[in-house]
């Protein structure tokens, strides 16, 4: 299926997000250490009338926003919001989030339920494994404007990155590269881009999180979790653990998969989608 690179100004912010044809749709939601390009491969093989819709996150990947924004989770939660209601109106959408994506994705569940017809979590990040050990350095790097370009100059940051995301796939690969290259691109050379990344580490919330995480029966939406038995980032009993705590919600652990579900297999992906 034909995807289309797009951009659009919402809500103060210049917003990169892909494309394709279709009616249902779907809000494709990426997490801290990928961008929207994540979906590329869901989203060009698969059609039957959905209409995949994927945004880089606020301080991620292409989309520009104004670098004196609070970038945390409510803020990335509203910005969600903002984006479903200029692409699709008041109409409910489905959501697949990954990793670090569904806390905005579960926050915007229970804010707005209006807009959430269903979700499906990919290896979920949530209060009992965030901030996780990929996620730390970033957060004591962002406590400063001077420890955080050192982190980047010094090449500790794509060090850690590099490590981290090699290890989460099951098998090597090319889309090990593919997937450090459309994270990192951005912010190699631009003290714009990091200074925005920075604020999205720098208002990470983990009391937030917590918060939220005691009031998941609040979701009344379906929800799938998904999550590889190899995956090196999310421990998947946390995920089974995760998905007890809905009312209305299965769990399916994949056998042969990591962290990277969408790049890795994405037949399996798109088979369970609701």
């Amino acid at each position: 299926m034909p995807v289309s690179r797009r951009f659009e100004n919402i809500s103060g912010s210049r917003v990169a997000f892909l494309e394709t044809t279709g009616e249902a749709p779907v809000l494709l939601i990426h997490g801290f250490f990928t961008s929207c390009f994540l979906w590329r491969e869901l989203a060009q093989a698969h059609g039957d009338g959905r209409r995949f819709l994927a945004p880089d996150l606020e301080g991620f990947g292409d989309t520009h926003c104004p670098s004196q924004l609070d970038l945390g989770f409510e803020r990335q939660t509203e910005f969600l919001s903002q984006f479903l209601l200029a692409r699709c109106g008041l109409q409910p959408v489905s959501i697949v989030a990954h990793s670090h994506g569904v806390i905005p994705a579960l926050m915007l569940a229970m804010q707005k339920p209006g807009l959430v017809r269903d979700l499906l979590l990919l290896s979920p990040v949530f209060a009992e494994n965030f901030p996780g050990p990929l996620v730390r350095p970033f957060m004591w790097a962002a406590r400063s404007r001077l420890s955080w370009e050192a982190f980047f100059h010094s090449g500790l940051a794509r060090a850690i990155v590099e490590r981290h995301l090699r290890q989460a796939f099951v098998a090597p690969g090319p889309q090990h590269d593919v997937a450090i290259e459309d994270f990192w691109r951005p912010f190699a050379n631009s003290p714009t881009a990091r200074t925005r990344l920075r604020r999205v580490f720098e208002e990470c919330d983990g009391k937030l999180v917590s918060t939220f995480s005691r009031h998941l029966d609040h979701v009344k939406q379906p929800v799938k979790v998904l999550a590889g038995r190899q995956d090196s980032l999310v421990d998947a009993q946390l995920a089974s653990r995760l998905s007890s705590a809905f009312p209305r919600a299965s769990c399916h652990l994949v056998a042969s998969a990591g962290h990277f579900l969408p790049l890795e297999d994405p037949e399996l992906l798109f088979s369970e989608l609701f």
